[in-house]
């Protein structure tokens, strides 16, 4: 018997066996006469891992700006509720193009890519628990002016072109900009 997979108590004729850690075994029950025969019988005994009962994810709901990360865990659970902590787990976003994800096991990564709402989901054999992730727009840290150098003759026009940009980089394309004229220097 290998009690590291499983552990028998008993006595007379019946026993219990508990699973301990997933394998097989061999459990042996011996008798004895008045005479000091003995006689052997046994069972293999497969001890197999429970079932995923529950997934939870954490945070359950979150806001994010577009172009930021935020870090998800994945609880799994057995059917007696205890933690387990060796069962795979795939996500999923119901929207890659809003909040993209990535993830190993029960950890995981949500990207915030554009405005909007998705549904991140992670699975370990067949049950699920679902998330969401608001995407909201980076706020405005830079306005680039185009043409840079304008030059334009008294009576005519010239076309502007402003781009707003977020601290990394990317378009914002929901900012509401103002125009206003002053002096060069001022």
């Amino acid at each position: 018997q290998n009690t590291s997979i499983a552990e028998v108590s008993g006595n007379g004729n019946s026993a219990v066996v508990t699973g301990k850690g997933e394998g097989q075994t061999a459990i042996v029950a011996s008798a004895q006469d008045a005479d000091g025969t003995t006689a052997d019988g046994g069972a293999s005994i497969t001890v197999t891992r429970g079932p995923v009962g529950s997934v939870s994810i954490y945070p359950p709901a979150s806001t994010l700006q577009a172009g930021q990360t935020l870090n998800l865990s994945a609880d799994v659970r057995s059917t007696r509720n205890r933690q387990l902590t060796n069962r795979p787990v795939q996500w999923s976003s119901s929207n890659a193009g809003v909040a993209a994800i990535a993830g190993s096991g029960t950890q995981a990564t949500v990207t915030g890519m554009s405005v909007g709402t998705a549904v991140i989901t992670a699975t370990s054999e067949g049950r699920n628990a679902s998330a969401t992730v608001q995407v909201t727009a980076a706020p405005p840290a830079q306005v680039v002016v185009t043409p840079s150098t304008p030059q334009v003759t008294r009576g005519q026009t010239l076309a502007l072109q402003a781009d707003v940009r977020d601290a990394a980089g990317n378009t914002v394309t929901k900012a509401a900009g103002t125009w206003s004229g002053r002096k060069a220097g001022e």
